[in-house]
């Protein structure tokens, strides 16, 4: 059996019962945990403490992260389902990487559809400068990092250079 025994200091002591009837007790002493008591600042507002101040940092930082997984998504190109080297907007109003899209136009019949709708679209391709200044942002910031983005990094400095005369 525990017995429990609280101060008005916060301290808790458990006192638990030895199982063999002996008169030896063990003593557990409970220190309250530091539980976001704020303190009073002078003009009457209250101050977070440091636990508080970084449980919001963590949402915080999480739903910033979710955010940005939920915009790089947005830019995945529906055929490779990578994120688009070269991001170009097709006439269904969707961001392809030019090389995919440029494929499925032509290997596609007289009848071309969008890869996403099935829906009729022609074979017309607009650069998304946006889409692709966007994701070198977020890619140089550090926000999105796998496979894709590598690719997207030596495709963008190959670019460089080639428009440098290299």
């Amino acid at each position: 059996r525990t017995f429990s025994l609280s101060h008005p200091t916060g301290i808790r002591q458990n006192w638990e019962a030895p199982s063999d009837k002996s008169s030896v007790f063990t003593v557990f002493t409970l220190r309250p945990m530091e539980t976001g008591k704020r303190k009073a600042k002078a003009d009457g507002t209250a101050e977070l403490s440091a636990a508080e101040e970084t449980n919001k940092r963590r949402e915080t930082n999480k739903r910033r992260k979710s955010a940005i997984d939920e915009v790089v998504k947005e830019f995945i190109c529906p055929i490779s389902l990578e994120l688009p080297v070269e991001p170009v907007t097709a006439e269904d109003g969707r961001v392809y990487n030019r090389a995919d899209i440029k494929k499925h136009i032509d290997t596609a019949d007289d009848n071309l559809t969008s890869p996403v709708t099935a829906a009729p679209m022609g074979p017309t391709l607009v650069p998304a400068v946006q889409v692709q200044n966007s994701l070198r942002a977020l890619i140089e910031g550090g926000e999105v990092e796998d496979d894709s983005a590598e690719r997207l990094k030596e495709f963008t400095a190959m670019k460089k250079k080639a428009e440098a005369g290299d």
